[in-house]
């Protein structure tokens, strides 16, 4: 095998063995937002940062998006069409413990704050946000415990 082959397979110490990036599974985002453009816009933003990404206008479309066992994040804005955010934040966090929640809302109290991480959001961004920046943290988080999984 050639040293310059990109598709090598990497083994660290611990026994793990890494894919190449190219057998690296995308990433699957649920975006539930409530305004049509500002979802049309975070999925673009998402998808050209190489996300798969679906979108929800309220959160009884969103929970079931959610709840595809092959999304991998969600992305949820507390003031969803039907106003039931926070309801839907908790209900995923006892459906599916595990799945990483970020929140968006336009309002950025530490109550406000404290209370979606206490209810299993992994963050919450205020409007306006670095969407794309958050994504991708919690991507190479996802690729670094998969790695060693």
């Amino acid at each position: 095998m050639d040293a310059a082959d990109p598709t090598l397979m990497f083994t660290p110490s611990r026994g793990a063995t890494i894919p190449p990036v190219s057998q690296i599974a995308v990433m699957r985002v649920a975006v539930v937002e409530g305004e049509p453009a500002a979802a049309e816009a975070m999925a673009r933003v998402l998808g050209e940062s190489g996300l798969e990404v679906h979108t929800a206008g309220d959160s009884e479309r969103g929970m079931s998006l959610a709840m595809a066992p092959e999304i991998d994040l969600v992305v949820l804005d507390l003031m969803v069409a039907d106003r039931a955010g926070m309801r839907m934040l908790r209900e995923l966090a006892n459906r599916r413990p595990g799945l990483p929640v970020i929140v968006l809302s336009g309002h950025d109290s530490l109550t406000d704050r404290l209370e979606a991480l206490r209810a299993g959001a992994v963050d919450h961004l205020a409007k306006p946000f670095a969407l794309a920046e958050q994504i991708e943290e919690r991507r190479v988080g996802k690729e670094c415990r998969s790695r060693w999984s």
